[in-house]
């Protein structure tokens, strides 16, 4: 399986989220590669990342 890289402007297109997001995804420790000053990430990484916020997100509001 080959590996598909997102520029982060792609990542936040696909996934519908604020770059500011990216940025707290990065900052938690997501692994990002920065080529010329442009960051890049695995597909499968930040869906990964993504998925597991939104389940904990869903979490956090019914046990509320």
């Amino acid at each position: 399986m080959s590996e598909e890289w997102w520029t982060k402007k792609q990542a936040c297109r696909h996934l519908d989220i604020d770059p500011k997001t990216f940025e707290r995804y990065t900052a938690d420790g997501m692994a990002v590669t920065k080529i010329r000053g442009r960051v890049f990430v695995q597909r499968e990484v930040i869906q990964a990342e993504y998925r597991r916020r939104k389940l904990a997100q869903k979490a956090t509001r019914t046990t509320r």
